[in-house]
């Protein structure tokens, strides 16, 4: 801009009116073209997020929740609970939850940590016992991270029919004035279209099934009711319930700026729409005050099945022990064919937060959701214009997920940790694939600077490929090894650099477990240890490593491969 100013001023010095209105109006327009490109967020790649494997070989794992103080809870379908810190701990079983019937969708449902849990050690479950019963049960953690099963107080407990029903539902999240909310399934048999049994759970005020409860839980151990719930108690009407009219809402989760309510509602699996009513579909509910959100009358944006009306539903099934005249249906915020929906959490971006790795301000204002059957992610923007709103792909590496189940934000860094289920539907113990991974955003923190183009990389290949294509700057180049463990790569970077980060991008056959030594100027060493990966992931990996001494030589180790393939590397990126 001085260069321009110099020349608008040796053309216009004659008229100096003329040459500051024309230079205030190009510094206004060049001011305003800047703060338009600022406000432009980067609309993030797969590339800019990172996964990192937390913990494997957990059991059926359903719900997990991270406390303020660093530790993560993870409960099991058949009763297992495992807790551990997260930065150096190790995830471990460290109790085991009494009186769980773990038979087809009955078992350990969720889990959710009292709003003062640091403070108290309070925490609270939701599973299915014998004798048909559901509960939610709140325990005292001990010291070693398990529970003390003698604590346990039983906060609520309802019937649930006939043993090993199917639509449990299950999930539990404390709101930010304290409320324990609550999913509870319709407890029904599946079905494509409309189904009657739910009229005796979903569609009865008298019926805790079906629903999203919500209960202030007291000090000792039982609950009062919060004022803006659907109904007063009477002898047709339960108190304890929030939301009604669902099939089986299996997550949900609270913004913690507006505190509203955000459930999704997995729907039938009709493909397609018939004489009695439409296909089935997931739902993704905005609930922002007490209401009817129409199972098994009513599904989608008020779409009826036949004999029924969104605005004056009867309910005159013959099992129906609560009222017949319910409210009004009230549309789903956004649907999608059946694809097993889950509602995760909302993202408030926090600038005054230090986590490096710590969602964008692009996800600001959005509800994070995804579907358990292909494990992809998206996001809607809340306060975007468009009825119904917009989803978005949200690039996360999921490749490879055996059902995506449960997905958290910490509550101190904002990174986002996914829980993956490990095997099909609904079945039993033992598989023992289940994971916990966390997704960490790098953002563009391999801009700048390629210290490793250039350098000078010994060690075996197996691949039409020289060793150093794997630092050429080319991706379509790659090193590979034998396929044997382990091997040993030397790149020798020319020029001692203090390390900011490393980037590998990976072949499909990528090391699983791998260490980088950094050498300051010898190829024999001493080595010192910058990065001891346990369980890779394949794709991009960055790993920060701010050196405070400056190394010239770097010495990668394969340890153990993630397929029968040899160790292959397209990029062996460092950044000083």
């Amino acid at each position: 801009m001085n260069t321009l100013k110099h020349l608008l001023d040796v053309r216009f010095r004659k008229n100096n009116n003329l040459y500051n209105s024309f230079f205030l109006l190009f510094s206004i327009l060049t001011l305003n073209l800047f703060a338009t490109s600022a406000a432009t967020a980067q609309v993030p790649v797969a590339s800019d997020f990172q996964r990192t494997t937390v913990a494997a070989g957990l059991d059926l794992p359903m719900e997990f929740e991270i406390s303020k103080d660093g530790r993560v809870f993870v409960v099991s379908k058949c009763g297992k609970f495992y807790g551990w810190k997260l930065n150096g701990g190790s995830a471990i079983q460290t109790a085991t939850v009494p009186n769980v019937r773990c038979v087809f969708e009955d078992g350990l449902l969720s889990i959710a940590l009292d709003p003062n849990f640091v403070q108290n050690n309070f925490i609270y479950v939701q599973y299915t016992s014998p004798g048909s019963k559901t509960r939610v049960s709140r325990f005292t953690v001990t010291a070693n991270n398990g529970l003390d099963n003698a604590s346990e107080k039983i906060v609520l407990e309802w019937i649930t029919g006939n043993e090993a029903h199917g639509h449990m539902g299950g999930s539990l999240k404390f709101d930010k004035n304290g409320n324990l909310l609550i999913t509870t399934g319709d407890n029904t048999a599946a079905s494509g279209y409309f189904a009657t049994g739910p009229q005796a759970t979903s569609g009865n005020t008298n019926d805790l099934r079906g629903k999203v409860l919500r209960i202030t839980p007291t000090a000792a151990g039982g609950y009062t009711i919060p004022a803006g719930n659907l109904f007063p108690a009477d002898s047709t009407h339960r108190a304890e319930i929030y939301g009604m009219g669902f099939r089986n809402p299996f997550r949900i989760n609270i913004d913690p700026l507006t505190n509203f309510y955000y459930v999704g509602d997995i729907g039938p699996d009709a493909s397609a729409a018939s004489a009695e009513g439409p296909m089935g579909m997931d739902e993704l509910n905005e609930l922002k005050e007490a209401g009817n959100y129409g199972w098994p009358y009513i599904v989608g944006f008020n779409q009826p099945y036949a004999g029924f009306n969104a605005t004056n539903i009867t309910n005159n099934f013959a099992g129906n022990t609560g009222a017949k005249v319910l409210p009004p249906a009230k549309p789903a915020m956004w649907t999608i064919m059946h694809r097993a929906t889950m509602a995760g959490p909302v993202y408030r971006f926090n600038a005054a937060n230090t986590s490096e790795f710590k969602l964008p301000n692009y996800y600001d204002g959005r509800l994070i959701y995804w579907d358990f059957n292909s494990s992809k992610f998206f996001t809607i923007k809340l306060a975007g214009a468009a009825t119904p709103p917009v989803a978005e792909d949200f690039p996360l590496n999921t490749g490879n997920f055996q059902g995506a189940i449960d997905a958290e934000l910490d509550p101190t860094t904002q990174q986002l940790y996914v829980l993956q289920w490990g095997s099909g539907c609904c079945d039993k113990e033992p598989f023992n694939n289940g994971a916990l991974y966390r997704f960490d955003y790098i953002g563009d923190r391999d801009n700048g600077p390629n210290i490793a183009l250039g350098a000078v990389v010994t060690g075996p290949s197996v691949a039409a490929n020289i060793p150093s294509n794997m630092v050429d700057g080319n991706p379509s180049t790659r090193w590979e090894s034998a396929s044997t463990d382990p091997v040993e790569l030397l790149i020798d970077l020319r020029t001692a650099a203090n390390i900011a980060s490393i980037v590998i991008k990976w072949e499909a056959a990528f090391s699983s477990r791998y260490t980088i030594q950094g050498s300051v100027d010898s190829p024999n060493g001493p080595w010192d240890m910058l990065v001891d990966e346990k369980a890779g992931a394949g794709a991009t990996e960055l790993k920060m490593i701010n050196s405070t001494k400056k190394y010239r030589y770097l010495r990668y180790v394969g340890l153990a491969r993630a397929t029968t393939f040899g160790h292959s590397i397209f990029e062996f990126e460092v950044y000083a």
